[in-house]
């Protein structure tokens, strides 16, 4: 796999080294949490269903989500002769597989039948232009995936952030996950009228924060 921000950024392969452990981290208080749940519950959107990526080989994809995350792989589904979507105008088959998450979302994957094209884009290992992340239980599980991930010789990094432990790692197409585990604070920063507040201030500053 490519080598990318572990070599850019030797500091960040170790993980937070800068976290305070020892640090009393104020929790969402009950009446936020109160108001969190009217909020959301006025979301018609309940949850992620699935994401879903194309990749070269099924039985690579299982063995890196598998083993490496920690993921079971709960269903396979084959589709014979489909054209249901641009840019496909021919039939083939295709293989579609899933992978299930705690809270019943699934992660699923696509393999066409072999020459199916458009040919597969490389992906740009740049974490910033494009990943995907997931919840872990314990920062004991993240820890776990940077272990087997070592193991496997697969390319991985932190990026620090005091309300997360997040974990970056490649898969074998190129795609760019992260695991993390929130800290206790993390929903802590959850405000709407500051999120549009920032935002705003964003572009008043150039798109730059002084």
């Amino acid at each position: 796999m490519a080598d990318t921000a572990t070599t850019a950024n030797p500091i960040l392969k170790q993980g937070h080294e800068g976290f305070d452990e020892t640090r009393e981290y104020e929790t969402r208080s009950p009446e936020n949490q109160r108001l969190d749940k009217i909020r959301r519950d006025a979301i018609p959107a309940t949850g992620l269903s699935h994401t879903a990526l194309r990749v070269k080989d099924a039985r690579v994809t299982t063995k890196f989500y598998e083993d490496v995350v920690g993921l079971p792989l709960v269903r396979t589904d084959v589709v014979k002769k489909i054209t249901a979507m641009p840019p496909y105008d021919t039939p083939f088959d295709m293989m579609h597989f899933f992978f299930e998450l705690g809270d019943g979302s699934l992660l699923a994957f696509f393999e066409l039948e072999e020459g199916t094209g458009p040919e597969l884009h490389e992906m740009p290992g740049d974490a910033l232009q494009w990943h995907f992340a997931i919840q872990l239980r314990s920062e004991q599980d993240v820890r776990a995936v940077e272990q087997r991930a070592k193991e496997a010789g697969i390319n991985y990094f932190y990026v620090p952030h005091d309300e997360a432990l997040s974990l970056y790692l490649e898969d074998p197409d190129g795609f760019m996950l992260e695991v993390n585990h929130h800290r206790p604070h993390f929903d802590n920063l959850i405000d709407p009228k500051a999120a549009h507040d920032r935002l705003e201030a964003w572009y008043e500053n150039g798109r730059r924060w002084s």
